[in-house]
């Protein structure tokens, strides 16, 4: 079937379905010609060269130092304006100093770039060198526009000025520029040290109502670095009013994060939660380049405290510190003051903390020859000092365990000193003041000591002399002197002084007054598994000197009488020679052959063979008591 004509006077639907894309095609021509007009009469084009004049001088507030371009500047409206600007020097013509950048791009807002103004919105610093100490350059001959902030520290600031003072001036100079990034940076802190490279960070801050935040990577002492900051008011910060501080840094060797506030100042105060862990802390030292503290590595450390900055000094308080397997609290102080080695103090309680652990650190125990010649490294007593109250439920030192330990660590001049107040040991308590003295050309070991009511048997034990059997309750006393530069010096140089005193005990290895009396005069054997010879008191002095002992003298008063003896002991070859004399108790009186009366003879005696089986020689005296 046909279709059914149109009428006449039907309206034409496909014409007005043309009509919107036509009207629409209209709007952007005629937007696009205002847009040309626009630019046409705008000033940008016309003063390219006022546009970077404009640059040079906002980039040298920025930098603080005079600008120069070698190279191009270049202009592109669309997308965004952007105004380039290649191989620029941030310095005086020739100055040795001078900071240096491959690439600057400038954003600019397009309603400001079609106007001619430079008002920078986003700054691109393409790799820029800083040189070492380009930071304490002078200012630029021409005067800023506005008078800028001191940045350049005095000789009796702290560091806790230091870093305020840089704060407060790289967040003025970046007032209204809203984002700064830098791309491939290298910085040199300062002639010879290792520079930070590969510096990529965003620098953000839209208005000044709004947080400002940092964050990027680099790397410094070949290990990648991440860094992620924020200020949450720093106009408030500026003024010297609080504001929210957030900081963390992740490297392999070392993570930290602070959270907490500051306020910019005189000085600058920054106070919050800090939180920093190392897999080593020798590592640590060499990562941030710290040379001139040569730190044995004591393995893991993890701080985590309340921080409080002000001036020269920290205050960390609620301190949580874990040194490997020992966990402390309490509370510091670190003093880093200008011209002096930095100070540690504070007070630390540890449930458990072995003085051992960090001795085989610092001197590790020789395994051969070559090893008993090896240098102790000592030298980072010098490099900073400490002085720390500790306290420990249990510990240990020179094999001993000792608990409810006080005690007192200094470093200073050079001088180590460890101080025990207190300390229960070998079921009694115990005393002791050792001090090693690094500045001399061979390092010194002196000190002191004091047992009181130590079990004896246990102290035997632990000088690995169970034959002696020695039982009683002791009180010793003495002092040490030894050359600590390596422990070839310590086998041969160390001299260690006892004074001893033993109630109620027993000892073998010496003839019993029994067998002396029944033997008269000759010879015979003791024997290692012999009965101990009970004693109401021994009394001795002791000394040592490399691997000889020296008994200067050692009285056992028994029943049966006393037994003096004196001599030397091989400690390396357990040889032993001695000679004593036995005197009874009492002394029966006879007739000589003259018909005199005597009273019984003293016996006197030498002992001398490998411990503890050795050769008895009694021999009685000339003449009688």
């Amino acid at each position: 079937m046909p279709p059914a004509p149109i009428p006449a006077d039907a309206p034409n639907t496909a014409g007005t379905r043309r009509r919107p894309w036509i009207v629409g095609l209209a709007i952007v021509i005629g937007l696009a010609l205002a847009g040309f007009a626009i630019l046409a009469n705008s000033s940008l084009p016309l003063n390219l060269d006022r546009a970077r004049a404009d640059l040079e001088e906002r980039l040298s507030e920025l930098a603080g130092r005079p600008v120069t371009v070698h190279g191009e500047a270049s202009f592109r409206l669309l997308p965004r304006p952007v105004i380039q600007l290649s191989n620029l020097s941030l310095g005086r013509p020739g100055e040795a100093e001078a900071l240096h950048i491959a690439h600057a791009f400038a954003q600019l807002d397009l309603i400001d770039g079609l106007f001619g103004r430079t008002d920078i919105a986003r700054l691109t610093l393409v790799r820029p060198e800083f040189p070492a100490q380009a930071q304490d350059a002078a200012p630029p001959s021409t005067p800023s526009p506005q008078p800028q902030p001191r940045d350049t520290p005095m000789a009796d600031e702290g560091p806790a000025h230091v870093a305020g003072r840089a704060m407060q001036g790289a967040l003025r100079r970046f007032q209204g520029v809203r984002r700064v990034e830098i791309r491939d940076g290298l910085y040199r802190p300062s002639p010879g040290a290792a520079a930070i490279s590969s510096i990529n960070v965003d620098f953000a801050w839209d208005r000044q109502a709004d947080p400002a935040t940092l964050e990027g990577s680099f790397v410094w002492n070949g290990q990648p670095t991440r860094i992620d900051a924020s200020l949450s008011r720093p106009t408030e910060f500026l003024a010297g009013r609080d504001s929210s501080i957030r900081i963390e840094v992740e490297a392999a060797p070392m993570s930290l994060a602070f959270d907490g506030t500051g306020a910019a100042g005189t000085p600058p105060v920054l106070e919050g939660r800090l939180e920093v862990e190392t897999p080593s802390v020798a590592r640590l030292n060499r990562w941030l380049g710290e040379s001139a503290i040569q730190l044995p590595d004591f393995g893991a450390v993890r701080l985590e405290t309340d921080v409080r900055l002000a001036d020269d000094r920290a205050f960390l308080n609620r301190s949580a510190l874990r040194l490997g397997d020992m966990r402390g609290q309490g509370a510091l102080e670190l003093a880093l003051t200008d011209g002096a080695p930095p100070m540690l103090s504070g007070t630390l309680a540890f449930e458990q903390f072995d003085f051992d652990q960090f001795g085989t650190v610092i001197a590790p125990v020789p395994r051969n020859l070559l090893d008993l010649q090896r240098r102790i490294p000592l030298g980072f007593v010098r490099g900073f000092d400490l002085d720390l109250r500790l306290s420990a439920g249990q510990t240990r030192l020179a094999g001993v365990p000792m608990s409810d330990l006080a005690a007192t660590m200094k470093f200073s001049g050079g001088l180590a000193i460890l101080d025990i107040g207190d300390t229960t040991l070998l079921g009694g308590r115990g005393q002791a003041r050792f001090t090693v003295d690094t500045n001399a050309a061979t390092p010194q070991l002196t000190g002191t000591y004091a047992l009181q009511a130590v079990n004896a048997g246990q102290l035997a034990d632990r000088f690995s002399a169970p034959d002696a059997r020695l039982t009683g309750t002791a009180t010793i006393t003495g002092q040490l002197d030894m050359p600590v530069g390596s422990w070839g010096q310590i086998a041969r140089g160390n001299r260690i002084t006892a004074k001893v005193d033993i109630a109620s005990g027993t000892l073998a290895g010496l003839p019993t007054p029994a067998q002396l009396e029944a033997q008269g005069q000759g010879s015979f054997e003791l024997s290692a598994e012999q009965e101990a010879m009970a004693f109401t008191r021994l009394r001795a002095n002791l000394s040592s000197y490399s691997t000889f002992l020296r008994i200067e003298d050692m009285v056992l008063d028994t029943d049966q009488g006393s037994i003096d003896v004196s001599g030397l002991v091989s400690l390396g070859e357990s040889v032993v020679s001695l000679d004593g004399v036995f005197k009874p108790a009492n002394a029966e009186a006879s007739l000589d052959d003259d018909g005199v009366f005597t009273s019984s003879k003293p016996l006197e005696f030498n002992l001398k063979g490998e411990w503890p089986e050795l050769g008895v020689t009694v021999t009685p005296r000339a003449k009688p008591m």
